[in-house]
């Protein structure tokens, strides 16, 4: 099981010029690994989703809180899935 609290910094804490309006951090399969962090980030209006973007976005997360919390996958979408309440659906990230 993936355990990283450290990557709730995501994007509370990021600085503004990130690009990052929302993201969340869930587990994600991987055939070597087991479980990676996947991070799936909503970008800020008129930000490129690119590789340029996700590469900063790694850069940033092991700046500030270390390497070893290094997302490996980072995904774009347009909006997080939520409830009718507001809550972020994480089994729904986790499938996508």
């Amino acid at each position: 099981m993936t355990r990283r609290s450290a990557l709730g910094l995501l994007p509370s804490d990021m600085p503004d010029d990130t690009g990052v309006q929302e993201a969340a951090a869930v587990a994600h399969t991987d055939s070597t690994r087991g479980e990676v962090v996947r991070v799936v980030v909503v970008a800020a209006p008129g930000i490129a989703t690119d590789d340029s973007l996700r590469c900063k976005l790694k850069e940033v997360v092991a700046q500030s809180v270390g390497k070893y919390a290094t997302p490996r996958v980072v995904d774009f979408v347009d909006t997080l899935p939520r409830t009718e309440v507001g809550k972020l659906r994480r089994a729904s990230l986790r499938m996508s």
